[in-house]
């Protein structure tokens, strides 16, 4: 049976049911309520002792004596210091391995902590909304940053992560809003969903060689974000990866990409240019709608799927060179697109969706390579001048183009040599 150590002072107990503010750290470290771990190896974690609003600062022993026997602290437990509001400081001693979840969950006045490097494990929401927390360098031991465990941190203006981490976890910087730079080691591998969503602060950004996915939502809302730079490890970027990053100017993609995720780009008004690499093939819904600074796309001939409202609202482009790989030109892929001029579709388009190109209102001409008309939605062109937009089309395919519906509203029709 466990054995629960309260160390208490008389006075206090006799007027438990009233909350006390105990500011001296030596009284502190003996109001903290510890549990035995292992009664062979004498150790023993540091729990929450509910009864006080702990002010000011912590000392956590290396050893405390229960039955007369010493026990070595090596655990601060699940929810220890929870919702501790007036708590600043916090000193772990090198005998402590691992720091619970929830341990100083919402300590919202926590300025400063230790974490020696004998430390290996920090559990899931060990740190959430410590919103005084002003730095943190996480012990070499440590292999994985938890999910939301640093989520919240408002003042958090740097983190040092050391090369033992392979894993950022859920939201584990999420809305850390003052966090200016992040130096993210070799050693990572994945980089999960909301890892550093709402980084409001963050200026440029380098993803390493070892990692191979940018999970949903990642740096999405990171409005100071400028430049990225995504080495060429990397495969897949998720879902909203960087959606909303309106300041960023300079992204550069990685050479072995081969999924770009809905919205991935969505919002990133100041976008000027992208490159995309010979294995792309799929762009998802959305993934570059309203960049509205975007002035040339580069599609290449391995994409075989764009999705729906990829690039709706990409106003700077002029010019759009349909690769032979898509067939399907899906439903508002460039609706908007008030600056295009020119569309150049190669002869395997086979179909082109539902406002694809509505209201692209400046459009002059298209060149489609197809002898055989593709099937054209009504809305395809929708609030297109079709009386004065030319439509080029192969040499002796004009009969098929006035006679296929929809097409034979263009009314200057051109066949061309290609």
């Amino acid at each position: 049976m466990r054995k629960i150590i309260k160390f208490v002072f008389i006075t206090l107990l006799l007027s438990s049911c009233k909350q006390e503010v105990i500011t001296e750290p030596e009284v502190l470290s003996k109001l903290l309520k510890y549990e035995i771990i292992s009664e062979t190896e004498k150790t023993a974690k540091v729990l929450c002792l509910n009864n006080y609003d702990y002010s000011g600062k912590i000392i956590v022993p290396t050893s405390v004596k229960i039955n007369n026997e010493n026990y070595t602290i090596t655990q601060i437990g699940d929810q220890a210091f929870f919702q501790s509001i007036n708590l600043e400081s916090v000193e772990i001693p090198n005998s402590v391995t691992s720091i619970g979840k929830n341990a100083f969950y919402a300590c919202r006045n926590l300025k400063s902590i230790n974490i020696p490097n004998s430390v290996d494990t920090i559990g899931d929401f060990a740190f959430l909304g410590c919103i005084k927390l002003t730095s943190i360098e996480i012990p070499n031991k440590i292999t994985r940053i938890g999910i939301h465990v640093f989520y919240g941190c408002a003042a958090l203006t740097s983190a040092i992560i050391p090369n033992s981490v392979t894993q950022i976890g859920i939201g584990a910087f999420r809305e850390c809003i003052s966090l200016t730079s992040i130096q993210i080691p070799n050693s990572v591998t994945s980089i999960e969903e909301d890892g550093f969503l709402g980084c409001k602060g963050l200026t440029s950004v380098v993803i390493p060689q070892s990692v191979k996915l940018i999970g949903n939502n990642t740096f999405s809302d990171c409005t100071g974000l400028v430049s990225v730079i995504i080495s060429d490890s990397v495969t897949s970027i998720g879902d909203a990866a960087f959606n909303g990053c309106t300041a960023l100017n300079t992204i550069t993609l990685s050479k072995s990409l081969t999924t770009i995720g809905q919205e991935a780009f969505n919002n990133c008004l100041n976008l000027k240019s992208v490159t995309f690499h010979d294995l792309v093939t799929n762009i998802g819904d959305r993934a570059f709608k309203n960049c509205s600074s975007l002035s040339s796309v580069n599609l290449p001939v391995s994409i075989n799927d764009i999705g729906y409202d990829c690039f709706r609202k990409c106003v700077g482009i002029s010019t759009i060179v349909i690769p032979s790989s898509l067939g399907i030109i899906k439903g508002g892929a460039f609706m908007e697109c008030t600056g295009l001029t020119t569309i150049i579709l190669p002869n395997s388009t086979t179909e082109i969706g539902y406002n694809t190109f509505a209201f692209c209102n400046n459009l002059k001409k298209i060149s489609i390579k197809a002898f055989v008309p593709p099937t054209l939605n009504s809305f395809a062109f929708d609030n297109v001048d079709l009386n004065t937009c030319i439509l080029e089309i192969p040499t002796g395919s004009k009969a098929a183009y006035k006679s296929s519906v929809n097409w034979n509203k263009f009314m200057i029709i051109n066949e061309v040599s290609y």
